[in-house]
């Protein structure tokens, strides 16, 4: 949870714009909290993460904490303060890799000239933050866990139900793509209601199946089997049927936030498995009563090379 004060300029207006930068309005909490996620992980909204749906003022209301207990070099005891008010801003995670591994995406050496504030990140339950605080700082803590538990979980659990992909969908023929047809079956699952079955099949022109496909997407980790020599997951694929080696590799599914998505449901179906070679994430979402399709892959050495390649499909009525 990174921290901070609110500047008391514009952040968005530049040094070489104006004279000084305090004889400026002074910027947004909201703008703060961006700043500060930046500044301190090193994550950028609309990239990394977004503001989670849910939210509908983006900010919480205020909460203050005394300072009562703290060594007198405080510095808001120096300065005449009892305490502080503190504002919460909750985000939501977009990025996948970030989703499986903070360490792989979070920059921790501090941005904009600030120095760094730690030194290690990780995911943990909001009820491990709240205990693992300082008691003299944990009363925010703790209005920020009945916030998440008793209304942001339960209607992010109520949107990600809401996504609905059941039915059949066609591919729409794209300029690269002229003759292949493509059909996904989505099922979901009758007692895992977060769960999808997907059934995809491919025809030529003439209708002749040329293959088909089933895959099964839940929640949380699952290992699959990938033909090392087959599969750009280990790095490259050839055409040398002698040296394939079946090796299994671990599938990771969740539900993430996604800004492109239908403005009611702004959420994706994202499944990334991590190779040797490469990290390959499926992202799905539903906007305008059509089907997207995501698929991107990143070197593993190189997480700032991305190949994409989108595919859009309609309702088969």
């Amino acid at each position: 949870a990174p921290q901070g004060g609110v500047d008391d300029f514009d952040p968005s207006v530049q040094n070489s714009q104006i004279n000084s930068r305090k004889s400026h309005e002074k910027e947004t909490v909201q703008q703060a909290c961006d700043r500060e996620l930046y500044e301190e992980m090193g994550l950028r909204v609309g990239t990394h993460v977004m503001l989670d749906p849910v939210m509908k003022k983006g900010v919480m209301d205020p909460v203050r904490y005394g300072t009562s207990g703290t060594s007198n070099n405080n510095w808001l005891l120096k300065a005449g303060y009892s305490g502080q008010e503190m504002y919460w801003t909750i985000y939501r995670c977009m990025d996948s890799r970030l989703d499986i591994d903070p360490c792989s995406i979070c920059q921790l050496e501090g941005k904009n000239g600030e120095h760094a504030e730690f030194s290690a990140v990780k995911w943990q339950s909001v009820n491990e933050v709240v205990m693992n605080v300082w008691e003299g700082k944990r009363k925010p803590y703790e209005v920020l866990f009945l916030k998440i538990e008793s209304e942001v979980r339960h209607q992010w659990d109520d949107m990600c139900l809401s996504l609905d992909f059941s039915g059949t969908w066609v591919r729409e023929l794209s300029a690269t793509n002229k003759t292949i047809t493509c059909v996904q079956h989505w099922e979901r699952a009758k007692e895992m209601p977060l769960s999808w079955t997907v059934t995809t099949t491919y025809c030529d022109e003439n209708n002749q199946y040329n293959a088909s496909s089933m895959t099964t997407y839940s929640q949380g980790e699952c290992e699959e089997t990938f033909e090392k020599g087959m599969s750009v997951l280990f790095g490259s694929a050839n055409s040398d049927l002698t040296s394939l080696v079946s090796v299994p590799l671990k599938r990771h599914t969740s539900f993430l936030a996604e800004q492109d998505a239908e403005p009611t449901v702004p959420v994706a179906l994202v499944s990334t498995i991590v190779g040797t070679g490469i990290v390959e994430e499926v992202r799905q979402y539903l906007k305008d009563d059509k089907l997207f399709v995501r698929r991107t892959s990143w070197p593993k050495m190189d997480s700032s090379q991305a190949t994409v390649l989108e595919e859009v499909y309609v309702r088969s009525h």
